[in-house]
């Protein structure tokens, strides 16, 4: 018992000095302070330094609320992913963990103690101990007094897992103490701590009559108090900060089934559009806000209901927001240069595309970004490299090359440059070594850039499917008899479905070639040989991609591109395979697809800043 009572008081004893120590109480700051004091403290037993250790490891771990599983993270992530701050539990056991919920009982501090208590709930065995441990846990993470520095630092988090907690514990008591915990907050918070308490409980309980007492039935004066700051932002200019209140407040509205939710629904919106036109006549030359603001306005105008359109003008407003946001993308994406990598080193390549399109302002900002990770690839480079080897003696222009599939079958054939007969023959032969060139490069495009990049994205933002379809309904390539299977072409590649995308990415992206050369008159269509039937038959991709007139619709490289990745024997010819079911398993989750995916989501992207029906990325 002595030895208990000595460990206890040993442990604790350097705990606290660290504690009275820390003026600004940084979490982080913990680890590295019980480091230092382990290194210079003397005759310190090794169970006080696993104890020790253990509570540093707790301070210094991320909390990620959303999780209930797994509400902690190692704190320090490399951006390619590497885990720094590993501390091996094996010699904590069960006195162990008893020990320490001892400590914490005893510590002068209520985020340090929620954090042990916590971390104890997920570690502990016992269904009765861990029950004890998560309502301590709760009731610290509650306890503290809150500002605006200590709720944007930390105590968002603390509150949402508390919330989360007691809610997984399914304990009413629990849930109305944080509940009125909460609403307390509420009520006597600064105006942006109503607005982060609001929002809070809106996304962790968005239905309303599974809140407690406490909460259920004060939907209604949650959302006026919003109303009336949103309204005090809009008087001062704060427009931004304005619309997130009115856009708050019309989702408290609404869920009391009350009409009031439609007007600061739209003051929301023309919030959005007054912030935008901001930065969108500026002086300054590129302002990235702008886009974002427009689409972020289109969104919750496109949420009215149609009764209410005409009263509020809603048509009216979204079209002047389409035609500013076509001409805000234009801007940006002529200031926006691809993602140029000096490096080799394809660890250093990923880092870095994951940097170019992370920490965006907008989910509209960091798909741009991404939609422009890669430059469409220069056809003229490509085949003045080419035509310089080929002037150079090699083996390979004595001997022609043969495609084969896996089952032995000859798919295509490329003569070899001394027999070719005449410039037209070489022409051919040297397009189709650029293409088997190109080939080999979509791995490393898909692998070293769209894939890393994709994961930076989905790390920050959820994707929706009906965010992709308002991209697709802005964008003027995108036909309205075909935006759901165009949206959800792409959307299946935000879920990493590219599988399946594939198989409508290829259709879709041939009737997208097909359709544009209907918009500028461009004739597609395959005369039948009997006349008096007048049959008319619609080409090919691979026929499209070659027709009299495809250079007025898409420039060179697009048209290299296209032909390269969809509709050449000696590429992916992913058209060809997709509409003859040769596609299996293997192939379909290659890295063509993905380029292919990509490429389309690129298309879509880019089209809605052009005021023409016209493809030019230059």
């Amino acid at each position: 018992m002595d030895d208990d009572v000595h460990m206890e008081s040993n442990a604790l004893k350097i705990l606290q000095s660290i504690i009275d120590k820390t003026e600004d109480k940084n979490l982080q700051r913990f680890p590295i302070m019980i480091g230092d004091e382990l290194k210079n403290s003397k005759d310190i037993r090794p169970e006080d330094v696993i104890l020790l250790r253990f509570i540093g490891y707790a301070a210094s771990m991320k909390l990620v609320p959303e999780n209930n599983d797994e509400p902690f993270q190692v704190s320090t992530i490399l951006l390619d992913g590497t885990p720094l701050n590993v501390f091996n539990l094996e010699p904590i056991n069960c006195s162990g963990l008893l020990e320490i919920s001892r400590i914490a009982e005893k510590i002068d501090y209520s985020p340090l103690k929620a954090r042990i208590f916590d971390l104890l709930w997920v570690l502990e065995s016992s269904l009765r101990e861990k029950y004890i441990y998560a309502e301590k846990a709760i009731s610290c993470y509650i306890s503290g007094d809150i500002n605006n520095k200590v709720w944007s630092d930390s105590g968002i988090k603390e509150f949402e897992r508390a919330y989360r907690l007691s809610k997984k514990l399914s304990k009413d008591g629990l849930i109305t103490m944080v509940e009125k915990r909460l609403y307390d907050i509420f009520n006597s918070g600064t105006d942006d701590i109503v607005c982060w308490v609001a929002d809070l409980i809106k996304r962790i309980e968005p239905n309303f009559r599974k809140r407690t007492d406490v909460l259920k039935n004060k939907g209604v004066d949650i959302a006026s108090k919003l109303e009336g700051l949103g309204g005090k932002f809009e008087k001062a200019g704060d427009f931004h900060k304005a619309a997130i209140y009115f856009e708050l407040s019309s989702k408290y509205y609404e869920e009391n089934s009350e009409d009031k939710h439609i007007a600061p629904l739209v003051q929301a919106a023309d919030c959005y559009i007054q912030e935008a036109d901001k930065h969108f006549d500026s002086d300054q030359a590129l302002d990235l806000r702008s886009s974002g603001f427009f689409q972020d306005a289109i969104d919750l105008y496109s949420k009215v209901p149609k009764k209410s359109q005409d009263e509020y003008l809603i048509n009216t407003k979204i079209a002047a927001a389409y035609c500013k946001l076509r001409t805000s993308n234009k801007r940006l994406l002529k200031h926006m240069d691809p993602l140029c990598i000096r490096s080799e080193n394809l660890g250093d390549i990923k880092i870095e595309a994951k940097r170019f399109v992370s920490h965006k302002k907008t989910i509209w900002e960091s798909l741009l970004y991404f939609s422009k990770i890669l430059a469409i690839p220069s056809c003229k480079s490509l085949k003045e490299s080419k035509s310089a080897k080929i002037d150079q003696p090699s083996i390979d222009h004595l001997y022609g090359k043969f495609d084969l599939e896996q089952n032995g079958k000859t798919i295509a054939k490329t003569h070899a440059v001394e027999f070719a007969e005449g410039q037209a023959s070489i022409d051919k032969i040297v397009e189709t070594h650029l293409i088997r060139d190109f080939n080999d490069e979509i791995k490393l495009r898909v692998d070293s850039y769209i894939l890393p990049a994709l994961e930076q994205i989905l790390s920050e933002y959820a994707i929706s499917k009906d965010y992709v379809f308002d991209i697709c309904n802005l964008s003027p390539i995108v036909p309205i008899s075909n935006i759901q299977l165009i949206s959800h072409a792409i959307w299946l590649g935000f879920e990493r479905d590219f599988s399946t995308a594939i198989h409508l990415v290829a259709p879709q992206m041939e009737l997208i070639v097909r359709t544009q050369l209907n918009n500028n008159d461009v004739d597609n269509t395959l005369k039948g040989k009997n006349e008096e039937k007048n049959i008319e038959e619609e080409k090919g991709l691979s026929s499209l991609l070659k027709i009299k007139g495809i250079n007025e619709v898409f420039n060179g490289d697009e048209i290299f591109e296209l032909t390269a990745v969809f509709a050449h024997p000696s590429g992916p010819n992913l058209r060809n395979k997709v509409a003859h079911g040769l596609m299996n398993d293997s192939s379909a989750s290659s890295s063509a697809p993905i380029y292919a995916w990509w490429v389309l989501f690129r298309m879509v992207m880019h089209s809605i800043e052009m005021p023409t029906q016209k493809l030019d990325y230059e």
